[in-house]
Parts: structure tokens; sequence; C-alpha cells
């Protein structure tokens, strides 16, 4: 995020969640690419478990209705359930 002016609070050790890598990698890449596009946001928060990815920022938000029926959240939803997600 150090060119965007968004100011990332990151994990400081994550180890492999293993069944859910590829899942979580492209959620991860999916959110921030969000984030950085969308938000307007000045900070960002990523956390992470073996059974959950989260990330939040303080920008302006979205409309869900909207946002989940096209774009990279309906490819992602779509990826993961074809994963069994």
């Amino acid at each position: 995020f150090d060119t965007t002016g968004i100011q990332a609070h990151l994990p400081a050790n994550v180890q492999a969640v293993g069944l859910y890598d590829a899942a979580f990698s492209w959620a991860l890449r999916e959110l921030t690419t969000n984030v950085i596009r969308h938000s307007g946001a000045q900070h960002c928060w990523v956390s992470i478990t073996q059974n959950k990815l989260q990330v939040v920022d303080d920008g302006c938000g979205f409309d869900p209705e909207k946002q989940y029926h096209s774009g990279g959240l309906l490819g992602l939803y779509k990826r993961i359930e074809d994963s069994g997600g």
C-alpha cells in the first residue's frame, strides 16, 4: 500500500493456513485491490487465522447488492464456490 497513501496494518507472523491457502490468497488479492481502487481509505487492517481471513478499512463502504452481482467479488465468489467453499 506504500504508493496509495493507505496505511496497512498487517499480521506480524503468518503461517500457512493449510486447507484454505488458495482461497485466502484469491480473497486477499481481490479485497486489497478493492480497498486500493474504490474505498478512499486511509487505513486497512488484515487479520488471518486458520479458518478466517478479514480485511477491514476505514473507507466509504459499498453497496453489497451491486458489488456481489458483477466484477471481481462475483468472480471470487464463483471461484470459492467451485473449490468447495
